[in-house]
């Protein structure tokens, strides 16, 4: 595995554990049902995605 995919790999698995913790956070403050967490979901989720997309294709 060279340099630059290792780097990209460590940034895919650095958003998926930054949107996981900052998802658990942002329940603890908000609840799930309010317009705001819907919100984060809709714009987070694709990214979470295509995060782990990264992560699966790099072996």
């Amino acid at each position: 595995m060279d340099k630059p995919h290792r780097l990209i790999k460590a940034l895919a698995w650095y958003t998926v554990f930054y949107i996981s913790i900052s998802f658990g956070w942002h329940l603890r403050q908000d609840g799930i049902f309010d317009a705001r967490s819907l919100v984060w979901l809709a714009v987070k989720i694709p990214v979470l995605l295509f995060a782990v997309m990264v992560i699966r294709r790099g072996d």
